[in-house]
Order: C-alpha cells, then sequence, then structure tokens
C-alpha cells in the first residue's frame, strides 16, 4: 500500500473527446495511471483537483499503475 498526493489528470480520450483515462501527476514529474475499475466516471470530479490517494501500486509494461483504495481531497477537513 502507497500514500501519494498530486493532481487528477486527463490522459486518455473517446472519439467525443470524453476523458476515459485518468492518472495522477506528483510535484516530482510521475505519472500514476488510474486502474479503471468502473469508478473512473466518479473520480472526473476531482480532475485537476489536488488529492491524496492510498492504493495498491504495480507496474505494467513499464506503467505505474495504482489502485485506489482511498482519495481524499487536498481541501477535505479531516
Amino acid at each position: 500500500m502507497i500514500n501519494i498526493k498530486g493532481i487528477i489528470i486527463p490522459v486518455n480520450w473517446d472519439e467525443k473527446g470524453n476523458v476515459i483515462g485518468l492518472a495522477l501527476a506528483t510535484h516530482k514529474e510521475e505519472e500514476y495511471f488510474i486502474e479503471d475499475d468502473g469508478k473512473a466516471a466518479k473520480l472526473n470530479t476531482f480532475l485537476r483537483q489536488e488529492v491524496r490517494i492510498s492504493g495498491i501500486l504495480e507496474n505494467k509494461g513499464g506503467k505505474k499503475i495504482i489502485k485506489i483504495k482511498k482519495l481524499t481531497p487536498k481541501n477535505a477537513n479531516l
């Protein structure tokens, strides 16, 4: 399990221009692709916002892919 923070960015679009793939861009210029587990559409509300993610990290084909277990927006009152 890893904990990272960064900004949710779009990385893939369908033929109509809808976002269908997301990643987390960190301040160290790393990108973690977010695994699409059917909940990705809900993450669109966090596009271009800073968040903290806890999840499981996998490397597939040279890409860092994270399966989100918990997402906390930066402005959340914890």
